[in-house]
Protein backbone atom coordinates (compact mmCIF):
# COMPACT_ATOMS: atom_id res chain seq x y z
CA UNK A 1 0.00 0.00 0.00
CA UNK A 2 2.91 2.55 1.05
CA UNK A 3 4.32 2.19 -2.33
CA UNK A 4 1.45 2.34 -4.10
CA UNK A 5 0.57 5.88 -2.68
CA UNK A 6 4.28 6.89 -3.42
CA UNK A 7 4.06 5.90 -7.27
CA UNK A 8 0.45 7.71 -7.25
CA UNK A 9 2.34 10.72 -5.50
CA UNK A 10 5.09 10.70 -8.29
CA UNK A 11 2.71 9.92 -11.21
CA UNK A 12 0.44 12.70 -10.43
CA UNK A 13 2.05 15.18 -8.26
CA UNK A 14 5.49 15.30 -10.38
CA UNK A 15 4.44 16.65 -13.73
CA UNK A 16 2.52 19.81 -12.41
CA UNK A 17 6.13 20.79 -11.19
CA UNK A 18 7.45 20.10 -14.23
CA UNK A 19 5.12 21.96 -16.33
CA UNK A 20 6.25 24.74 -14.54
CA UNK A 21 9.41 24.51 -15.98
CA UNK A 22 8.36 23.42 -19.49
CA UNK A 23 6.70 26.44 -19.62
CA UNK A 24 8.03 29.25 -18.05
CA UNK A 25 8.74 31.99 -20.63
CA UNK A 26 12.81 31.77 -21.59
CA UNK A 27 14.42 34.91 -23.43
CA UNK A 28 16.67 33.02 -26.34
CA UNK A 29 17.77 33.63 -29.82
CA UNK A 30 16.81 33.03 -33.63
CA UNK A 31 19.05 33.09 -36.41
CA UNK A 32 18.01 34.42 -39.92
CA UNK A 33 19.25 35.30 -43.36
CA UNK A 34 18.57 38.60 -45.11
CA UNK A 35 19.61 38.71 -48.54
CA UNK A 36 21.25 41.64 -50.54
CA UNK A 37 20.23 44.27 -47.56
CA UNK A 38 23.62 45.28 -46.67
CA UNK A 39 25.58 48.09 -48.44
CA UNK A 40 29.78 47.67 -48.90
CA UNK A 41 31.94 49.56 -51.04
CA UNK A 42 32.95 48.70 -53.90
CA UNK A 43 36.11 49.78 -56.77
CA UNK A 44 34.83 49.91 -60.14
CA UNK A 45 36.43 51.63 -62.66
CA UNK A 46 33.76 53.75 -62.95
CA UNK A 47 34.84 55.60 -60.03
CA UNK A 48 38.43 55.05 -60.06
CA UNK A 49 38.98 58.94 -60.25
CA UNK A 50 38.25 59.10 -56.49
CA UNK A 51 40.51 56.17 -55.42
CA UNK A 52 42.70 54.87 -57.65
CA UNK A 53 46.09 55.87 -57.60
CA UNK A 54 45.43 58.80 -54.98
CA UNK A 55 48.46 60.97 -53.90
CA UNK A 56 46.38 64.20 -52.79
CA UNK A 57 47.34 66.11 -49.63
CA UNK A 58 45.56 68.96 -49.04
CA UNK A 59 41.89 69.33 -48.40
CA UNK A 60 41.78 71.49 -51.27
CA UNK A 61 42.94 69.08 -53.72
CA UNK A 62 40.13 66.65 -52.27
CA UNK A 63 36.29 66.04 -52.24
CA UNK A 64 34.63 66.25 -49.25
CA UNK A 65 31.61 65.54 -48.03
CA UNK A 66 30.09 66.17 -44.29
CA UNK A 67 27.00 64.54 -43.63
CA UNK A 68 24.83 63.29 -40.06
CA UNK A 69 27.35 60.25 -40.21
CA UNK A 70 30.94 62.12 -40.20
CA UNK A 71 33.34 63.55 -42.46
CA UNK A 72 34.63 61.71 -45.44
CA UNK A 73 36.94 62.22 -48.25
CA UNK A 74 39.26 61.63 -51.16
CA UNK A 75 42.31 62.32 -48.85
CA UNK A 76 42.55 60.28 -45.88
CA UNK A 77 45.75 61.61 -45.14
CA UNK A 78 44.38 65.24 -44.44
CA UNK A 79 41.32 64.33 -42.73
CA UNK A 80 42.15 61.54 -40.07
CA UNK A 81 45.99 62.71 -39.75
CA UNK A 82 45.26 62.83 -35.77
CA UNK A 83 43.44 59.25 -35.96
CA UNK A 84 46.30 57.62 -37.75
CA UNK A 85 49.11 58.91 -35.54
CA UNK A 86 47.06 57.87 -32.47
CA UNK A 87 46.40 54.02 -33.35
CA UNK A 88 50.06 54.23 -34.50
CA UNK A 89 51.06 55.12 -30.86
CA UNK A 90 49.00 52.47 -29.72
CA UNK A 91 49.74 49.57 -31.74
CA UNK A 92 50.93 47.22 -30.24
CA UNK A 93 49.34 45.24 -27.12
CA UNK A 94 49.46 41.68 -26.05
CA UNK A 95 45.37 42.64 -24.97
CA UNK A 96 42.99 42.45 -27.77
CA UNK A 97 42.34 46.40 -28.16
CA UNK A 98 39.34 48.58 -28.53
CA UNK A 99 39.27 51.52 -30.98
CA UNK A 100 36.47 53.77 -32.07
CA UNK A 101 35.02 53.40 -35.53
CA UNK A 102 36.47 56.46 -37.99
CA UNK A 103 32.72 58.30 -37.92
CA UNK A 104 29.50 58.99 -36.04
CA UNK A 105 28.34 55.24 -35.97
CA UNK A 106 29.63 54.97 -32.32
CA UNK A 107 30.86 51.32 -32.76
CA UNK A 108 34.06 50.13 -31.77
CA UNK A 109 36.61 47.27 -33.38
CA UNK A 110 38.15 44.49 -31.39
CA UNK A 111 41.06 43.90 -32.93
CA UNK A 112 42.50 44.59 -36.29
CA UNK A 113 40.07 46.56 -38.70
CA UNK A 114 41.81 45.63 -42.22
CA UNK A 115 39.75 48.24 -43.53
CA UNK A 116 36.28 46.30 -43.97
CA UNK A 117 32.83 47.00 -41.92
CA UNK A 118 32.48 50.38 -43.09
CA UNK A 119 29.05 50.60 -43.51
CA UNK A 120 28.27 49.60 -40.11
CA UNK A 121 26.19 51.84 -38.23
CA UNK A 122 25.86 53.92 -41.71
CA UNK A 123 23.90 51.41 -43.88
CA UNK A 124 22.41 48.66 -41.53
CA UNK A 125 19.31 50.88 -40.48
CA UNK A 126 17.17 48.24 -43.04
CA UNK A 127 18.18 45.27 -40.64
CA UNK A 128 16.83 46.50 -37.27
CA UNK A 129 13.44 48.49 -39.25
CA UNK A 130 12.35 44.67 -40.11
CA UNK A 131 12.35 43.15 -36.45
CA UNK A 132 12.65 46.53 -34.04
CA UNK A 133 16.47 47.56 -32.49
CA UNK A 134 15.66 46.10 -29.18
CA UNK A 135 15.09 42.73 -31.13
CA UNK A 136 18.16 42.32 -32.94
CA UNK A 137 20.82 41.36 -30.95
CA UNK A 138 24.04 40.80 -33.52
CA UNK A 139 24.53 40.39 -37.14
CA UNK A 140 27.28 39.06 -39.40
CA UNK A 141 28.02 39.07 -43.01
CA UNK A 142 31.27 38.46 -45.61
CA UNK A 143 32.97 41.53 -47.12
CA UNK A 144 35.90 41.36 -49.34
CA UNK A 145 38.80 43.63 -48.46
CA UNK A 146 42.81 42.89 -48.23
CA UNK A 147 44.36 41.07 -45.65
CA UNK A 148 47.42 43.26 -45.32
CA UNK A 149 50.91 42.82 -43.09
CA UNK A 150 54.23 44.37 -42.51
CA UNK A 151 57.40 43.69 -42.12
CA UNK A 152 60.24 45.37 -40.86
CA UNK A 153 63.72 45.42 -40.90
CA UNK A 154 67.56 47.16 -40.50
CA UNK A 155 68.91 48.24 -43.53
CA UNK A 156 72.41 48.99 -43.26
CA UNK A 157 72.80 49.33 -47.01
CA UNK A 158 69.94 51.81 -47.17
CA UNK A 159 69.98 54.68 -49.54
CA UNK A 160 67.65 56.84 -48.04
CA UNK A 161 68.75 59.54 -45.98
CA UNK A 162 68.63 63.18 -44.82
CA UNK A 163 70.65 65.81 -47.26
CA UNK A 164 71.59 68.77 -45.79
CA UNK A 165 70.33 71.46 -48.26
CA UNK A 166 70.24 74.81 -46.41
CA UNK A 167 71.95 75.84 -43.01
CA UNK A 168 69.79 77.23 -40.69
CA UNK A 169 70.32 79.83 -37.77
CA UNK A 170 68.56 78.59 -34.83
CA UNK A 171 69.61 81.92 -33.26
CA UNK A 172 67.37 83.95 -35.66
CA UNK A 173 64.57 80.92 -35.98
CA UNK A 174 65.70 80.13 -39.52
CA UNK A 175 65.09 76.65 -39.91
CA UNK A 176 67.53 74.11 -41.55
CA UNK A 177 66.35 72.81 -44.95
CA UNK A 178 66.95 69.04 -45.99
CA UNK A 179 65.96 66.62 -48.60
CA UNK A 180 64.53 63.15 -47.16
CA UNK A 181 66.18 61.52 -50.38
CA UNK A 182 67.28 58.11 -52.00
CA UNK A 183 66.65 55.44 -54.51
CA UNK A 184 63.80 53.06 -53.30
CA UNK A 185 64.48 48.87 -53.43
CA UNK A 186 63.58 47.87 -57.39
CA UNK A 187 63.69 51.62 -58.69
CA UNK A 188 65.12 52.25 -61.65
CA UNK A 189 68.72 53.15 -61.85
CA UNK A 190 68.98 56.73 -60.94
CA UNK A 191 65.46 57.35 -60.15
CA UNK A 192 65.63 58.68 -56.66
CA UNK A 193 62.35 60.15 -54.75
CA UNK A 194 62.86 63.09 -52.01
CA UNK A 195 60.58 65.51 -50.50
CA UNK A 196 61.72 68.60 -48.43
CA UNK A 197 61.79 69.10 -44.61
CA UNK A 198 62.70 71.31 -41.80
CA UNK A 199 64.49 71.47 -38.56
CA UNK A 200 65.19 74.31 -36.05
CA UNK A 201 67.97 72.70 -34.60
CA UNK A 202 69.26 70.63 -37.48
CA UNK A 203 68.27 66.69 -38.24
CA UNK A 204 67.41 66.16 -34.52
CA UNK A 205 64.01 66.24 -34.09
CA UNK A 206 63.27 64.79 -37.60
CA UNK A 207 61.97 61.55 -38.79
CA UNK A 208 60.95 60.80 -42.21
CA UNK A 209 58.61 58.22 -43.36
CA UNK A 210 58.24 57.66 -47.06
CA UNK A 211 56.13 54.78 -49.21
CA UNK A 212 56.41 53.96 -52.88
CA UNK A 213 55.64 50.99 -55.13
CA UNK A 214 58.48 49.95 -57.34
CA UNK A 215 58.54 46.30 -59.15
CA UNK A 216 55.26 45.21 -58.46
CA UNK A 217 56.55 45.56 -54.29
CA UNK A 218 55.24 48.34 -52.07
CA UNK A 219 58.24 49.41 -49.35
CA UNK A 220 58.21 51.92 -46.93
CA UNK A 221 61.62 53.82 -45.63
CA UNK A 222 62.17 55.40 -42.89
CA UNK A 223 65.42 58.15 -42.27
CA UNK A 224 65.72 60.10 -38.92
CA UNK A 225 68.00 62.47 -36.84
CA UNK A 226 69.62 61.92 -33.68
CA UNK A 227 66.42 62.02 -31.62
CA UNK A 228 64.89 58.70 -33.22
CA UNK A 229 68.07 56.64 -33.87
CA UNK A 230 66.16 53.58 -33.69
CA UNK A 231 64.18 54.26 -36.67
CA UNK A 232 66.52 55.34 -38.98
CA UNK A 233 67.29 53.06 -41.90
CA UNK A 234 64.19 50.72 -41.22
CA UNK A 235 62.62 49.29 -43.96
CA UNK A 236 59.17 47.94 -44.59
CA UNK A 237 57.55 45.63 -46.79
CA UNK A 238 53.85 45.67 -46.99
CA UNK A 239 51.64 42.81 -49.01
CA UNK A 240 48.00 42.98 -49.86
CA UNK A 241 45.93 40.04 -50.41
CA UNK A 242 42.56 39.84 -51.49
CA UNK A 243 40.50 38.07 -49.42
CA UNK A 244 37.21 37.76 -47.84
CA UNK A 245 36.40 38.73 -44.10
CA UNK A 246 33.84 37.70 -41.69
CA UNK A 247 32.35 41.37 -40.30
CA UNK A 248 30.45 40.19 -36.97
CA UNK A 249 28.76 43.03 -35.50
CA UNK A 250 27.49 42.93 -31.71
CA UNK A 251 24.70 45.13 -31.87
CA UNK A 252 23.69 45.74 -28.71
CA UNK A 253 27.37 46.82 -27.21
CA UNK A 254 28.37 48.20 -30.42
CA UNK A 255 31.03 45.87 -31.70
CA UNK A 256 32.79 45.00 -34.53
CA UNK A 257 34.58 41.76 -35.01
CA UNK A 258 36.97 41.10 -38.23
CA UNK A 259 38.08 37.71 -38.90
CA UNK A 260 39.91 36.46 -41.86
CA UNK A 261 38.33 33.87 -43.84
CA UNK A 262 40.70 30.70 -44.37
CA UNK A 263 39.94 29.47 -47.75
CA UNK A 264 42.18 27.77 -50.27
CA UNK A 265 40.64 29.99 -53.04
CA UNK A 266 41.60 32.84 -54.41
CA UNK A 267 39.10 36.05 -54.05
CA UNK A 268 38.99 36.85 -57.52
CA UNK A 269 37.72 32.91 -58.77
CA UNK A 270 34.82 33.91 -55.96
CA UNK A 271 33.34 36.72 -56.85
CA UNK A 272 33.81 40.17 -58.59
CA UNK A 273 37.23 41.81 -58.29
CA UNK A 274 37.53 43.68 -55.60
CA UNK A 275 40.29 46.01 -56.82
CA UNK A 276 40.84 45.28 -60.27
CA UNK A 277 43.34 48.02 -61.28
CA UNK A 278 45.45 47.44 -58.03
CA UNK A 279 45.10 51.11 -57.82
CA UNK A 280 43.30 51.33 -54.03
CA UNK A 281 46.53 49.46 -52.54
CA UNK A 282 48.96 51.93 -54.41
CA UNK A 283 46.49 54.96 -52.96
CA UNK A 284 47.06 53.60 -49.63
CA UNK A 285 51.10 53.65 -50.19
CA UNK A 286 50.51 57.19 -51.56
CA UNK A 287 48.83 58.01 -48.51
CA UNK A 288 51.49 56.87 -45.89
CA UNK A 289 54.06 58.63 -47.84
CA UNK A 290 52.13 61.91 -47.43
CA UNK A 291 52.06 61.53 -43.52
CA UNK A 292 55.38 62.70 -43.37
CA UNK A 293 54.97 65.67 -45.68
CA UNK A 294 52.35 66.68 -43.41
CA UNK A 295 53.03 66.23 -39.83
CA UNK A 296 56.99 67.31 -39.40
CA UNK A 297 57.17 70.89 -37.93
CA UNK A 298 60.25 72.50 -36.92
CA UNK A 299 60.74 71.21 -33.63
CA UNK A 300 59.17 67.52 -33.18
CA UNK A 301 58.30 64.80 -36.08
CA UNK A 302 54.63 64.15 -34.97
CA UNK A 303 55.31 60.26 -36.80
CA UNK A 304 58.61 59.97 -35.07
CA UNK A 305 56.89 60.37 -31.60
CA UNK A 306 54.25 58.01 -32.35
CA UNK A 307 56.96 55.14 -33.66
CA UNK A 308 58.75 55.56 -30.62
CA UNK A 309 55.98 55.57 -28.19
CA UNK A 310 54.72 52.21 -29.75
CA UNK A 311 58.05 51.07 -29.02
CA UNK A 312 58.51 51.96 -25.90
CA UNK A 313 54.98 50.60 -24.56
CA UNK A 314 56.08 46.89 -26.43
CA UNK A 315 59.26 47.04 -24.32
CA UNK A 316 57.72 48.22 -21.01
CA UNK A 317 54.64 45.54 -21.18
CA UNK A 318 54.75 43.77 -18.13
CA UNK A 319 53.59 39.99 -19.26
CA UNK A 320 55.45 39.59 -22.48
CA UNK A 321 57.72 42.51 -23.47
CA UNK A 322 58.70 43.36 -26.73
CA UNK A 323 62.12 44.68 -27.27
CA UNK A 324 61.64 44.05 -31.00
CA UNK A 325 61.24 47.13 -32.44
CA UNK A 326 60.92 46.37 -36.21
CA UNK A 327 58.17 44.11 -34.80
CA UNK A 328 56.22 47.45 -32.83
CA UNK A 329 56.99 49.64 -36.19
CA UNK A 330 55.28 47.25 -38.37
CA UNK A 331 52.38 46.94 -36.44
CA UNK A 332 52.11 50.69 -36.74
CA UNK A 333 52.40 50.46 -40.10
CA UNK A 334 49.52 47.91 -40.22
CA UNK A 335 47.33 49.86 -37.66
CA UNK A 336 47.96 53.05 -40.13
CA UNK A 337 46.83 51.30 -43.20
CA UNK A 338 43.83 49.47 -41.89
CA UNK A 339 43.10 53.06 -40.83
CA UNK A 340 42.89 54.68 -44.70
CA UNK A 341 41.89 51.84 -45.64
CA UNK A 342 38.34 51.89 -44.11
CA UNK A 343 38.58 55.52 -44.38
CA UNK A 344 38.27 54.82 -48.35
CA UNK A 345 35.72 52.35 -47.43
CA UNK A 346 33.43 54.54 -46.21
CA UNK A 347 34.10 57.30 -48.47
CA UNK A 348 33.13 55.37 -51.62
CA UNK A 349 29.88 54.72 -50.14
CA UNK A 350 29.15 58.92 -50.29
CA UNK A 351 31.76 60.58 -52.55
CA UNK A 352 31.39 58.72 -55.99
CA UNK A 353 28.70 59.25 -58.79
CA UNK A 354 27.60 62.39 -57.33
CA UNK A 355 27.40 61.30 -53.85
CA UNK A 356 24.79 58.42 -54.79
CA UNK A 357 28.48 56.21 -53.97
CA UNK A 358 29.82 52.97 -55.54
CA UNK A 359 28.63 49.92 -53.74
CA UNK A 360 27.80 46.47 -53.79
CA UNK A 361 25.03 44.72 -51.21
CA UNK A 362 24.84 41.48 -49.26
CA UNK A 363 23.10 39.12 -47.49
CA UNK A 364 23.63 39.05 -43.59
CA UNK A 365 22.67 36.51 -41.05
CA UNK A 366 21.28 38.23 -38.21
CA UNK A 367 20.50 37.05 -34.58
CA UNK A 368 17.47 37.75 -32.85
CA UNK A 369 16.01 38.02 -30.00
CA UNK A 370 13.31 35.38 -29.49
CA UNK A 371 11.07 33.82 -26.95
CA UNK A 372 10.90 30.25 -25.51
CA UNK A 373 8.44 28.16 -23.73
CA UNK A 374 10.36 26.22 -21.36
CA UNK A 375 13.58 24.58 -20.78
CA UNK A 376 14.71 21.69 -22.57
CA UNK A 377 15.35 19.15 -19.84
CA UNK A 378 12.14 19.93 -18.51
CA UNK A 379 9.83 19.83 -21.58
CA UNK A 380 11.27 16.09 -22.05
CA UNK A 381 10.76 14.90 -18.40
CA UNK A 382 7.15 16.33 -18.66
CA UNK A 383 6.84 14.26 -21.68
CA UNK A 384 8.74 10.88 -20.23
CA UNK A 385 6.20 11.50 -17.50
CA UNK A 386 2.82 11.90 -19.26
CA UNK A 387 3.87 9.00 -21.47
CA UNK A 388 3.72 6.63 -18.35
CA UNK A 389 0.56 7.97 -17.41
CA UNK A 390 -0.71 7.43 -20.63
CA UNK A 391 1.08 3.77 -21.18
CA UNK A 392 -0.17 3.10 -17.38
CA UNK A 393 -3.92 4.14 -18.39
CA UNK A 394 -3.61 1.76 -21.36
CA UNK A 395 -2.29 -1.29 -19.47
CA UNK A 396 -5.48 -0.22 -17.34
CA UNK A 397 -7.88 -0.16 -20.10
CA UNK A 398 -6.48 -3.53 -21.42
CA UNK A 399 -6.47 -5.10 -17.92
CA UNK A 400 -10.43 -4.48 -17.64
CA UNK A 401 -11.31 -5.00 -21.04
CA UNK A 402 -11.99 -1.29 -21.37
CA UNK A 403 -13.64 -1.00 -17.89
CA UNK A 404 -15.54 -4.13 -18.29
CA UNK A 405 -15.01 -5.48 -15.08
CA UNK A 406 -15.08 -2.72 -13.12
CA UNK A 407 -17.53 -3.19 -9.86
CA UNK A 408 -20.82 -1.00 -10.25
CA UNK A 409 -19.94 0.75 -7.17
CA UNK A 410 -20.49 4.85 -7.55
CA UNK A 411 -18.13 6.83 -5.43
CA UNK A 412 -20.36 9.97 -6.54
CA UNK A 413 -23.58 8.77 -4.95
CA UNK A 414 -23.99 9.31 -1.90
CA UNK A 415 -26.10 6.08 -0.78
CA UNK A 416 -23.55 4.06 -2.37
CA UNK A 417 -20.56 6.05 -0.04
CA UNK A 418 -22.82 5.45 3.36
CA UNK A 419 -23.78 1.62 2.43
CA UNK A 420 -20.37 0.62 1.42
CA UNK A 421 -18.64 2.27 4.50
CA UNK A 422 -20.81 0.42 6.76
CA UNK A 423 -19.96 -3.06 7.68
CA UNK A 424 -22.22 -5.50 6.63
CA UNK A 425 -24.18 -3.04 4.09
CA UNK A 426 -26.27 -5.72 2.53
CA UNK A 427 -27.02 -6.85 6.03
CA UNK A 428 -28.59 -2.83 6.28
CA UNK A 429 -30.28 -3.16 3.97
CA UNK A 430 -32.13 -6.53 4.16
CA UNK A 431 -32.66 -5.48 8.13
CA UNK A 432 -34.20 -2.37 6.82
CA UNK A 433 -36.75 -4.19 3.82
CA UNK A 434 -37.28 -6.89 6.01
CA UNK A 435 -40.75 -7.63 7.96
CA UNK A 436 -41.89 -6.09 4.57
CA UNK A 437 -42.43 -9.27 2.63
CA UNK A 438 -39.17 -9.47 1.59
CA UNK A 439 -37.15 -12.43 2.28
CA UNK A 440 -33.71 -11.52 0.54
CA UNK A 441 -31.98 -8.32 -0.50
CA UNK A 442 -28.89 -8.00 -2.88
CA UNK A 443 -27.16 -4.52 -2.65
CA UNK A 444 -25.12 -4.37 -6.08
CA UNK A 445 -22.57 -1.99 -5.37
CA UNK A 446 -24.39 1.09 -6.40
CA UNK A 447 -28.00 2.36 -5.81
CA UNK A 448 -29.75 -0.27 -7.13
CA UNK A 449 -30.28 -3.80 -5.56
CA UNK A 450 -32.30 -6.79 -6.17
CA UNK A 451 -35.54 -8.30 -4.04
CA UNK A 452 -35.79 -11.72 -4.15
CA UNK A 453 -33.31 -12.26 -7.22
CA UNK A 454 -35.85 -9.80 -8.73
CA UNK A 455 -35.13 -7.38 -11.58
CA UNK A 456 -32.47 -4.54 -10.23
CA UNK A 457 -34.26 -1.54 -8.50
CA UNK A 458 -33.15 1.39 -7.21
CA UNK A 459 -31.99 1.28 -3.41
CA UNK A 460 -34.66 2.77 -1.07
CA UNK A 461 -34.27 6.20 0.66
CA UNK A 462 -32.61 6.01 3.64
CA UNK A 463 -32.99 8.46 5.91
CA UNK A 464 -30.02 8.84 8.58
CA UNK A 465 -30.15 10.74 12.56
CA UNK A 466 -26.47 11.04 14.02
CA UNK A 467 -26.52 10.97 17.73
CA UNK A 468 -24.33 10.14 20.47
CA UNK A 469 -25.10 7.48 23.25
CA UNK A 470 -23.18 5.71 25.31
CA UNK A 471 -23.58 1.86 25.21
CA UNK A 472 -23.74 -0.58 28.04
CA UNK A 473 -22.44 -3.70 27.07
CA UNK A 474 -22.56 -7.14 28.98
CA UNK A 475 -20.34 -9.99 27.19
CA UNK A 476 -22.31 -12.43 25.86
CA UNK A 477 -25.67 -10.39 25.86
CA UNK A 478 -27.54 -8.23 23.53
CA UNK A 479 -27.20 -4.43 23.06
CA UNK A 480 -29.72 -2.20 20.79
CA UNK A 481 -28.69 0.79 19.22
CA UNK A 482 -30.51 3.62 17.16
CA UNK A 483 -34.48 3.75 16.70
CA UNK A 484 -36.83 2.74 14.48
CA UNK A 485 -36.46 -0.48 13.14
CA UNK A 486 -33.46 -2.04 15.29
CA UNK A 487 -30.28 -4.09 14.55
CA UNK A 488 -29.40 -6.31 17.28
CA UNK A 489 -25.55 -6.59 17.51
CA UNK A 490 -23.70 -9.35 19.96
CA UNK A 491 -21.50 -8.29 21.76
CA UNK A 492 -17.90 -9.92 22.23
CA UNK A 493 -16.11 -10.40 25.80
CA UNK A 494 -13.54 -8.02 25.39
CA UNK A 495 -15.68 -5.18 24.35
CA UNK A 496 -16.30 -2.84 27.22
CA UNK A 497 -18.67 0.22 27.41
CA UNK A 498 -17.70 2.36 25.21
CA UNK A 499 -19.17 6.05 23.72
CA UNK A 500 -19.87 5.75 20.17
CA UNK A 501 -21.97 7.76 17.60
CA UNK A 502 -25.01 6.07 17.25
CA UNK A 503 -26.68 5.88 13.69
CA UNK A 504 -30.65 6.01 13.22
CA UNK A 505 -31.75 4.53 9.99
CA UNK A 506 -34.97 3.85 8.29
CA UNK A 507 -35.99 2.98 4.86
CA UNK A 508 -39.08 4.19 2.99
CA UNK A 509 -39.97 2.18 -0.49
CA UNK A 510 -39.49 -1.51 1.04
CA UNK A 511 -43.14 -2.59 0.07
Amino acid sequence: MPATTIIILMLFGVPPILWTGALTPILTESVTAENNLLKYPQYSNGSNVTWTGNNRLGVTDCNVTTNTHGIFGSCPVSIIQSTLLNRAAQATSNLTQTHTKNDNSHYSYVGRSYGVGSSVGIFDETLSSGYGTPKLLSYNYTEPGYLTSVTCFHNASSDFHLELIQKGRDKYGIPYIYYATGRFPHANEGQNDFFAVTGILGDSNIAVVAAKKYGGRSVIMVTAGSNYLELNATQCEVSFASTFFTVGVDVTNRLIKVTPVNTTESLDSIGPLFDPTAGLALSVINQVNGLSMISTSLYTSVVGDALVTNIEAAKMDKVHPNPDAFTSMGDSFSAMIDEILLFMASSQLFIPNGGFGDFSTVGAHLTIQAVELGEFRYTMATFAVCAVLLLAVCFEACRTRFWKWLPQWDFMDTKSLVLSSATAGTDILSTLCLGRGIRKVDWMGSDLIKRDGKKPQPVPDVRLRLGRKVIQTVPGKYSTVGNGYQDELLLSREEQAVQVRAVSLWASGCE
